[in-house]
């Protein structure tokens, strides 16, 4: 957990004295509120943060957490640090509470320099950092990220994103996700995604999600969003609302 406050330190102070920073090419681009990671980085020697917090509906109660919050750093034209505060959650189930901490995570993602295919591409690799909280899984999970996303006419836009997650809950095993979202940008800064979320694991039944929302853009700099979804899986639907920010400088 120290190396997280430590990380954070580092790149605000660089962030501080850094004299070079590079124009940003148009609006920000966020990682959120989609499932998706975009297929961009920050600009160079830009710092930016995304936050939020969702509620969801489950079947005898209901859970709600937050921050979100993720901290990007442009450190090269192509590259940026990715450090994940952990998340503080509160669960209610059939009249029991129980309140704490999930697990934060340390990432770097890298962009290609020309499309691929049409596509750009970006790939994301990561750990999560436990925190042995009430929501921790208490080990270290390594994650790669494949990004790629396309714009086409009239503001429409398509991205997708393929995981793999290998963790260590129930012996050691490989989780699989996949995601895809079509976009569109609107007048005024205002765009909506429609989004499906899979995961597929080896001996589990595969989780499905069906997600949506809007994005605004307050300034070049700074967005906020809403959000909502459902499950797809099984009787229980849990449905989940959410609400973010985000801001870059």
């Amino acid at each position: 957990m120290k190396i997280v406050p430590l990380l954070t330190c580092f790149a605000l102070a660089t962030v501080a004295f850094a004299q070079d920073k590079a124009t940003p090419q148009g609006p920000i681009v966020t990682d959120r509120p989609d499932f998706t990671e975009s297929a961009n980085v920050v600009p160079l020697r830009w710092l930016q943060f995304e936050s939020g917090f969702t509620y969801q509906g489950i079947r005898g109660g209901s859970s709600i957490s937050g921050p979100e919050a993720l901290i990007r750093y442009g450190m090269a034209p192509r590259s940026e640090l990715r450090i994940g505060i952990p998340d503080y959650g509160r669960l209610v189930l059939l009249g029991n509470s129980e309140v704490g901490f999930a697990d934060g995570s340390l990432g770097f993602k890298f962009e290609t320099e020309k499309p691929v295919l049409g596509f750009d591409v970006a790939v994301i690799v990561e750990t999560s950092i436990p925190t042995r909280g009430a929501f921790s899984s208490d080990s270290s999970e390594p994650a790669v990220k494949l990004c790629y996303a396309r714009d086409f006419s009239s503001g429409w836009s398509l991205s997708a994103m393929s995981v793999g997650v290998w963790t260590k809950d129930d012996g050691n095993r490989t989780i699989l996700q996949q995601t895809v979202a079509l976009a569109r940008e609107l007048s005024g800064g205002l765009g909506f995604f429609i989004e499906y979320a899979g995961t597929y694991h080896k001996s589990m039944k595969s989780e499905h999600v069906a997600h949506g929302g809007f994005a605004y853009q307050l300034s070049n700099d700074r967005q906020i969003d809403l959000h909502f979804g459902t499950s797809l899986s099984g009787n229980d639907r849990m449905p989940f609302i959410g609400v973010g920010y985000a801001v870059r400088f």
